[in-house]
């Protein structure tokens, strides 16, 4: 049997185990589910970092052995790194594990955004239903490993009490992958709820500035950006490929339409929970916003899905938090079910698109 497949069948007793954990979450003390979520961060870390499956993993092998860890050959200080087509990060990987340690790099690139997000998830009551809303959510995001390796300091941002620190934190998702460095804008709603005002003005200025992208220069610092930045500007929107619209679109339309209803009672912060914990769920509704106005304008700036669903994920990297608020707050009702099934839903999205890749 073609390990590929094997290799999706482990996937999904993964996400089955996931979910049944989240469903058996009450039966579970806090501190049990905190070591259970980290026991799965390191295995699942370990399970990546071993595969053979996923689109990026043949060419990430080619570009560690011949890319990154020869850079080091014609080193010859900071200088070295401008013009690179790649981030520091990745060459500094290649450096700490040598020729034969990609399997290291995809281990180190895969833990460090699950511990991340472990390390939040266990501030609260049911740190499985935060934990696996995470996974949930961003399952097929680790096989964009530049990407999902980026997303752990985005992550760390949140553990940051203070906005200035969060910048700080966010800015380094640029040394790790430059397609997210617009994420890096979520730092600035970290307390403060943006209007509507100021939504509506981000949304004009991304899509006038994705209409204006054919007419920046290339030797003017945007255009460098914009050429760093050009292979997620190469997919572009087909009615005609339902695969494709399911793939890059089902995850960020169904987030939009479900986490947009929720009301703010269903988040709101109560007097017995801590502040550490309000103010991870106030930047996570804050950065939704930003996320869902950037999706919009960058789709329709561009007509590229890849850029805007990609930047979606990156924005939106606190949506478990919501997501994870909702489940404990509804542990006993009847909209538990389905939201636990939206999840799996989402994974269903992805896995259709790997398994049309396996037989064509």
């Amino acid at each position: 049997m073609d390990r590929r497949i094997i290799e999706m069948g482990i996937i999904w007793l993964i996400i089955i185990f996931i979910a049944v954990l989240m469903l058996s979450c009450q039966k579970v003390s806090k501190r049990m589910q905190g070591r259970v979520c980290l026991i799965i961060a390191i295995g699942l870390s370990l399970l990546s970092s071993a595969r053979t499956i996923g689109w990026d993993i043949p060419n990430y092998r080619e570009l560690y052995q011949f890319y990154f860890v020869p850079f080091w050959n014609s080193f010859s200080g900071l200088s070295s790194f401008v013009g690179r087509s790649y981030e520091p990060l990745n060459y500094l990987l290649a450096l700490l594990f040598g020729q034969n340690g990609f399997r290291a790099y995809l281990f180190v690139t895969c833990v460090f955004p699950l511990l991340i997000a472990w390390y939040i998830s266990k501030r609260y009551d049911n740190p499985l239903l935060f934990f696996g809303s995470f996974l949930l959510i961003n399952f097929s995001t680790i096989d964009q490993t530049r990407q999902f390796f980026a997303s752990g300091f985005l992550l760390l941002g949140y553990v940051a009490s203070s906005t200035v620190p969060t910048l700080l934190c966010n800015g380094l998702t640029v040394l790790a992958h430059y397609g997210t460095a617009p994420a890096m804008v979520i730092g600035f709603v970290k307390k403060r709820r943006p209007s509507q005002c100021n939504l509506l003005f981000l949304g004009l200025i991304i899509f006038f500035a994705g209409k204006a992208m054919s007419f920046i220069g290339a030797d003017s610092v945007l255009g460098v950006l914009a050429g760093r930045m050009s292979g997620y500007f190469d997919g572009f929107f087909s009615a005609t490929n339902i695969l494709r619209i399911i793939f890059y679109f089902y995850l960020p339309v169904t987030s939009i339409l479900f986490l947009s209803r929720l009301s703010s009672s269903s988040l709101e912060t109560t007097d017995d929970s801590s502040a550490e914990q309000n103010r991870y769920i106030i930047q996570a509704e804050n950065s939704f916003l930003v996320a869902s106005v950037i999706f919009i304008a960058l789709l329709l700036g561009t007509g590229s899905d890849v850029i805007s669903t990609r930047l979606f994920y990156a924005c939106g990297i606190g949506n478990f938090l919501l997501v994870g608020k909702y489940l404990q707050s509804n542990l006993k009702s009847k909209a538990f079910m389905p939201c636990i099934l939206w999840l799996i839903s989402l994974n269903i999205a992805w896995s259709a698109q790997y398994f049309y890749g396996f037989i064509t």
